[in-house]
């Protein structure tokens, strides 16, 4: 990550997010908790409409709302954190002082707490009760003068000065002894060091502080302050992009950039600070992916050097069995006269007598009852209480052996050779290219589809999802599509008052018959009806009542009959730096996706049919090695058949 110079927070942006975030944070509810990297969280929100939020917070990094989703999981203390913040909902985000540090205040029903996040060199993140009392923290902290775990009061970090609300003479005495003025307002007041150099010259950066006077200290007060709260206010996000990869990002538009930099423009910090770390943690997981793979590499080489070692080894034994057992064949009957000599030996005269009455002995050993024998300079280790005859046949079948070891040693050993060179290939190709992460938008909770003609269509995935659907995006002007069946996702497509064309009604419809009961049906097709939203009222007639997800559509029902219950699942990549799981009609998948699978209603259950797309579409594709099982998984309407796998 050599070529990235900015990898956290200022305080300065740390106060434009608190800002951004406070209106689209408050009162959403933490739905889920899960670990991303080795220190940081992904937290899953919901707001009061039910649109779905996730805020990252990675301790001494970052802080906001992502729209790329990486690798999940639910490691370390992922759990302690998930016991005190799940179902609970967020009440406010403020700044602490101008500091890089977040508090997030929460309730859970009548518990109240707050989030302390730490953006700091070695922050952490904590949660603490009403009484300041650490809940849990990402990590203790045991030093000399500060300590943070479960049970203590928290104690803030050593902190700068808020240079926003001290005096000038305060900023004077702390920077004084400073060796130059640019230095000082870094270090000793946390003025972040890119508005130190967009507001004052180099000249004046150079400047010593004890050198200046109240009226300059106050006059550099003044200009700085006044840009930090013209930037808070009036913020111009941008991404530094220097040489095609990102160098830094800002609140603000530096006025003077290298030649070879430029500045990407966005609407809003966070979708800025959000690009610039979904680039900066895939070339951290591209790193962490090759470290892997590096020391994966370095395992097989220790294990191939081993097995070549004990290999050697046989092959050895295998040479020493081989020659004792020509000597057993072309001298059978003389070990046998040795063998028999050395019995009536021992039984007569004892072991002491054995090596001078008979030929060949060159040792004995009478404990072990055994004794070597020495024939053309081979030595050939004999059992006393053992036939010649069973002690040849032991040693054949011993040869048999090491024979069957040693082809097996082989055969393993070329197994981890081509392990090792897949890893090296694997290696070399990654170095090339970096992986993808998800994207979410606000739709991606629904089932969704862009059709062809570029109109966004949304559908509930259950009763409570239908009924939000149409409550809060059905205007009269777009078009309500639903399978002529009960308990099937509501459609709404939104055009405007403009008509599309048939074809992309046909591209929602197939998303309205695939999402019902007539997937677990098995039926093969279903009947879609569409009208305009003014024809959609959730008021039901006098008298009666309409259950949570059902409407009354008055006036006339346009048709699509007879639409098929066929459905088409994608990978869809953008720009080479995200991907989307697409879905629709296979003509519509197949045009954006490269990789996708064609399914109908069938025997086999969902999570088979994931895990069988998912190796499908990762296969020879390290760009995808983020891709879960459960993102395709929520993309089944039920039990299926795969009918047709493009890879």
């Amino acid at each position: 990550m050599g070529s990235f110079h900015k990898k956290s927070l200022t305080a300065l942006d740390v106060a434009v997010l608190v800002k951004e975030l406070r209106e689209s944070l408050s009162d959403c509810l933490v739905t889920n908790l899960y670990c991303i990297g080795e220190r940081g969280y992904l937290l899953k929100l919901k707001s009061l409409e039910g649109d779905t939020q996730y805020l990252v917070i990675e301790p001494a990094v970052r802080l906001h709302l992502t729209k790329y989703i990486p690798p999940l999981s639910i490691s370390g203390r992922t759990p302690i954190f998930r016991r005190f913040l799940k179902n609970s909902r967020i009440r406010s985000l403020r700044q602490h002082e101008f500091e890089r540090i977040v508090i997030i205040e929460a309730t859970r029903g009548s518990e109240d707490f707050s989030i302390v996040v730490e953006l700091i060199p070695r922050g952490i993140v904590a949660v603490l009760d009403n009484q300041r009392k650490v809940l849990v923290s990402s990590e203790d902290i045991k030093l000399r003068d500060r300590r943070v775990y479960p049970g203590i009061k928290y104690e803030f970090p050593p902190l700068f000065p808020n240079p926003r609300t001290i005096s000038a003479e305060k900023w004077l005495k702390i920077i004084k002894d400073a060796r130059n003025l640019g230095i000082a307002l870094v270090r000793k007041l946390g003025i972040p060091p890119e508005v130190v150099n967009e507001v004052l010259s180099e000249s004046e950066r150079k400047l010593k502080p004890s050198t200046l006077s109240l009226n300059q200290v106050s006059d550099i007060q003044k200009r700085i302050l006044e840009f930090i709260e013209s930037v808070i206010e009036y913020p111009s996000p941008v991404i530094i992009k220097c040489r095609d990869e990102y160098a830094s990002f800002h609140p603000f538009k530096p006025v003077n950039l290298p030649t070879e930099c430029s500045a990407l423009e966005f609407s809003s910090f966070n979708e800025a600070v959000d690009e610039y770390f979904r680039a900066f943690y895939v070339s951290a997981l591209k790193e962490a992916e090759e470290k892997g793979l590096a020391s994966e590499s370095a395992r097989l080489k220790a294990v191939i050097s081993k097995a070549i070692q004990d290999l050697e080894k046989l092959k050895d034994e295998y040479s020493r069995i081989k020659k004792l057992l020509q000597i057993f064949e072309e001298k059978y009957d003389v070990l046998e006269s040795v063998w028999n000599c050395v019995r009536e030996v021992v039984k007569t005269l004892g072991w002491d007598q054995v090596r001078s009455a008979c030929r060949h002995i060159v040792e004995v050993d009478p404990s072990k009852g055994s004794f070597t024998v020495e024939i053309n300079n081979v030595y050939i280790p004999l059992k006393i209480i053992e036939k010649i005859h069973e002690q040849y046949i032991n040693l054949r079948r011993r040869y048999s052996h090491l024979s069957d070891k040693i082809a097996q040693a082989a055969g393993h050993i070329k197994e981890l050779k081509a392990g090792l060179q897949s890893i090296s290939s694997t290696l070399v190709a990654r170095q090339e290219v970096k992986p993808l992460l998800k994207k979410v938008e606000w739709y991606s909770s629904y089932h969704w589809i862009i059709t062809s003609s570029g109109f966004l269509a949304i559908g509930g995935k259950d009763a409570q999802q239908n009924e939000k659907v149409v409550k809060k995006y059905l205007n009269e002007n777009d078009i309500f599509i639903h399978a002529e069946v009960h308990g099937a996702s509501a459609f709404v497509l939104k055009c405007s008052g403009t008509k599309p064309p048939e074809k992309d009604i046909y591209e929602v419809s197939v998303l309205a018959a695939s999402y019902s009961k007539g997937w677990k049906a098995g039926v093969g097709s279903l009947d879609v009806f569409w009208v305009w939203g003014k024809q959609v009222s959730k008021a039901p007639p006098p008298g009666q009542y309409l259950p949570k997800g059902a409407f009354m559509i008055y006036g006339r029902r346009n048709y699509v009959k007879g639409v098929p219950l066929r459905l088409a699942i994608g990978v869809q990549i953008h720009d080479d730096k995200y991907f989307e799981l697409i879905v629709g009609p296979e003509e519509l998948v197949s045009m954006r996706a490269a990789k996708y699978a064609v399914l109908v209603p069938g025997t086999t259950s969902q999570r088979s049919i994931a895990l069988k797309i998912k190796e499908s579409f990762t296969a020879n594709d390290p760009r995808l090695s983020t891709l879960t099982v459960d993102d395709i998984l929520e993309r089944i309407p039920g039990p299926s058949t795969i009918i047709k796998l493009v890879k």
